[in-house]
């Protein structure tokens, strides 16, 4: 959508998926970071895949893992529908 080529689309989508790795917990623990990080690690979608990943593996918690995914799906579900919103289809 804001993109107008495909080069710069993978630009933009770096710029946003490379500090919410860093900011999700993917590298380091959410919970040695400020409280005003960790606010925004919560929401953000990427820090509920690997806590659920974190819940399951490493303390066999199936319950919070499970809600974990309802909530990754109610986010993919919410982002599909803005996608398709605005999404328009530009002939340049």
């Amino acid at each position: 959508m804001i993109s107008k080529s495909v080069e710069s689309a993978a630009v933009v989508g770096n710029l946003i998926t490379f500090p919410m790795m860093f900011l999700s917990g993917t590298f380091f623990p959410v919970s040695l970071m400020p409280m005003y990080l960790q606010n925004i690690a919560h929401g953000l979608p990427l820090f509920y895949l690997i806590d659920g990943l974190n819940q399951v593996m490493i303390y066999s918690n199936f319950s919070q893992a499970l809600f974990d995914l309802e909530l990754m799906v109610a986010l993919s579900a919410i982002a599909f529908v803005l996608a398709v919103a605005f999404f328009k289809w530009r002939e340049d």
